[in-house]
């Protein structure tokens, strides 16, 4: 892995409100870009409105960009924005299947951790969902489920630098992984990757609940039900616990 050393010229800087959220994002978060806001990015925003949360959401969510390639424009997009939440839903897209590849997108995720911090905003890193296997492997996509594993793993890796650090860096942590891939949850036909329209709902409570606490936003949004537990093995069924009741 590449050599770290977390900077010891850091500020912080936690803002009641409004909360001015920057969201990082490949093409499940490209409704982010949209005014109005759309996808999980309009159903977070909704959630907020109707608790008296002040927030404005602007995006650099780009469609097929790993995270590699969205730290390129990643600092001049931040200081166009200026938040002090970003949201880092990036991973979908890198395929870290070696240690040469795993340590380029941890650097590149570090940049955006690291420069978030020293300029002022909070962060919530997320560990990316994984796709629906057999839509991918009739698609000619049959590499994306392993890369979605690697991608994690190596947010991971890097997000546990941070974690003891002082002032504290992260609002929290999202865990996409609970989310089934499958059709109740992502668009169906040949897609088997883009959440569908309850899909984006489910995501928008999980990073609600993921920054409740830190923020003392209300703890009325509960754990949308029939999510999985971790995967031990990618082409492994999940533990899962069925929804008595979908709604």
């Amino acid at each position: 892995m590449v050599s770290h050393t977390v900077p010891t010229q850091i500020t912080q800087r936690h803002d009641a409100a409004p909360l001015n959220i920057m969201v990082l994002g490949d093409s499940i978060s490209v409704g982010c870009n949209n005014t109005p806001l759309s996808g999980w990015c309009g159903d977070l925003s909704a959630m907020l409105n109707s608790r008296g949360i002040a927030h404005t959401i602007s995006a650099h969510a780009i469609s097929g960009y790993s995270c590699g390639a969205l730290a390129n424009g990643f600092a001049a997009r931040f200081d166009q924005i200026k938040p002090n939440l970003v949201i880092m839903n990036c991973g979908t897209n890198d395929v870290p299947n070696s240690q040469q590849t795993r340590d380029a997108m941890g650097t590149s995720w570090r940049i955006m951790v690291e420069y978030s911090h020293t300029h002022g905003a909070m962060v919530l890193p997320i560990f990316v969902q994984y796709s629906n296997r057999e839509i991918n492997d009739i698609a000619g996509r049959g590499w994306l489920l392993p890369g979605e594993g690697q991608a994690n793993d190596t947010i991971y890796v890097n997000w546990s630098l941070y974690i003891n650090a002082t002032p504290r860096w992260f609002v929290g942590l999202a865990d996409l992984q609970k989310v089934p891939g499958d059709l109740n949850y992502l668009i169906g036909g040949t897609d088997g990757i883009h959440p569908n329209a309850f899909g984006h709902s489910v995501y928008a409570s999980v990073f609600y609940r993921s920054m409740r606490e830190f923020y003392g936003w209300p703890d009325d949004v509960v754990e949308p039900c029939g999510l999985w537990g971790h995967r031990i093995n990618v082409y492994g069924p999940p533990s899962y616990t069925p929804c008595t009741v979908m709604s």
